[in-house]
């Protein structure tokens, strides 16, 4: 991924509405200095969510939705639908991040206008191309 970084940030700098996640590092981080364990790598990376809470209006809905395109293991409500019935119970449930198939089984679909569609495709088919063109 190192050699990947330079391409990356100037790619970010260039498109700032891209939808890649914005990397803040990559590291090593051994343990033990001692051990042969092997080093645990990880990634830190910045929040895309780029909304203040405060300027939400007091019967604005806004639920957050982590979405990876895999069923597996991705749903929080027991009943997706439920979340129609969170209203009256809103400031319990308004900081939790739904899931896939929460989203499928209740929203499954955004509502954006053509032009919205067509400039969030553009953008998505824009980084998929620097992801291919980095052999991701």
């Amino acid at each position: 991924i190192k050699d990947f970084l330079p391409d990356y940030y100037c790619y970010l700098l260039m498109n700032p509405n891209s939808y890649l996640i914005p990397i803040l590092g990559v590291y090593k981080l051994k343990l033990n200095k001692n051990s042969d364990a092997a080093p645990i790598s990880f990634m830190l990376i910045r929040d895309v969510l780029d909304i203040c809470r405060n300027e939400i209006g007091p019967y604005d809905r806004m639920y957050t939705f982590n979405l990876k395109g895999s069923i597996y293991d991705r749903q929080v409500l027991s009943n997706p639908a439920d979340i129609f019935e969170i209203d009256a119970d809103y400031e319990e449930y308004k900081d939790i991040v739904f899931k896939d198939i929460d989203f499928i089984k209740s929203f499954n679909k955004l509502d954006i206008t053509n032009s919205q569609g067509e400039t969030i495709l553009s953008q998505l088919s824009n980084d998929v191309e620097l992801l291919k063109d980095n052999r991701f």
